[in-house]
């Protein structure tokens, strides 16, 4: 399918091949035990499912490197791919988009500690994500975020990023990031101080 895509549009510079936007992912034994090989423990989602994912990814980018040597091979580290493998790391025309799913935005990432509701559950993974995002800079030299600055339940809630939105994007370039993508209100003319945003 990409091959074909770039037949149609060989000037492509940017592709992306990433997993379905949700949280299953396959629990057959073959990939089970790919999972397990870059797991740092037990829990296959500890970079066992980005791992596995990335193979499939770095063979696409090695296949097409010499006849689009322009091409960058976008993926997700989303939902289960989000902690970096062991044991692999992306091609150098791979681009790792860290989506910065399920953190809190009312404070920096580098401020606000994973809360608690309850039974003690945390309801965010803003330190976790902040760890796994740096870890992913200590692999691959070409980071994306794919930012989220909208409340998608309701759009014109209040959506209180904006004493954080400063300090995020500092920590973002500090840590090497070389693209944003900040998603919004993209379903209708505006939404909460969408412009602003």
């Amino acid at each position: 399918n990409l091959r074909a895509a770039l037949e149609k549009d060989p000037t492509m510079n940017i592709a992306s091949v990433s997993q379905n936007d949700l949280n299953e992912y396959c629990k057959c034994e073959y990939c089970m035990a790919s999972y397990a090989l870059y797991s740092h423990s037990s829990d296959i989602e500890n970079g066992g499912t980005a791992g596995n994912l990335l193979v499939f990814v770095n063979a696409i980018a090695e296949e097409l490197e010499d006849e689009y040597p322009n091409l960058i091979i976008d993926t997700l580290a989303y939902n289960y791919t989000q902690t970096p493998p062991k044991g692999i790391v992306p091609r150098e025309n791979v681009c790792i988009r860290v989506c910065s799913i399920r953190v809190c935005f009312m404070h920096p990432f580098t401020e606000c500690p994973d809360a608690k509701g309850p039974n003690n559950v945390a309801w965010t993974r803003t330190a976790k994500f902040r760890t796994d995002f740096i870890n992913w800079g200590k692999i691959c030299d070409r980071i994306h975020v794919w930012d989220y600055t909208t409340n998608f339940r309701y759009y014109i809630a209040p959506f209180s990023n904006f004493g954080a939105l400063r300090q995020n994007m500092k920590f973002y370039h500090e840590n090497g990031v070389r693209g944003m993508f900040p998603q919004g209100n993209s379903q209708s003319i505006s939404g909460e101080f969408g412009e602003l945003r």
